[in-house]
């Protein structure tokens, strides 16, 4: 698993007798995509959002994280976030199989039925 030339490192290709077995590696970090600060713009942002570059691409490294100067106000832990929380992430997973070859790594929060909070779960591989 490589970069690909998108990240300013030259073409990996270039230098591959057989690319028969290479994958790229890609990483989205939406907090700092410019996305204007509404719960709605970020959805919006992320479902039309797509991995374009070199294929076979994987989505190694993203995550659930806002602009700092809203992480306060949209505060996983707080139940009026909830929904949001749950789409951003069914909307990055969607748009990471629609148009890369899936996502491979995540940090993943889930909701404790219990005491409605965002327990870390995992630093999962799928």
């Amino acid at each position: 698993m490589m970069m690909d030339k998108r990240w300013g490192s030259g073409d990996p290709k270039k230098y591959l007798h057989d690319d028969h077995f290479a994958v790229y590696d890609d990483h989205n970090y939406i907090q700092y995509a410019g996305v204007a600060a509404q719960q709605d713009a970020y959805l919006r942002y992320t479902c039309q959002d797509t991995r374009s570059g070199t294929k076979p691409v994987f989505v190694g490294e993203w995550s659930l994280a806002v602009a700092t100067d809203v992480a306060n106000d949209w505060d996983p832990t707080k139940a009026e976030n909830k929904d949001f929380y749950l789409q951003f992430w069914a909307a990055q997973v969607t748009s990471y199989e629609k148009s890369a070859q899936g996502w491979v790594s995540v940090i993943v929060f889930a909701f404790s039925p219990l005491d409605n909070r965002f327990p870390l779960v995992s630093d999962a591989s799928f």
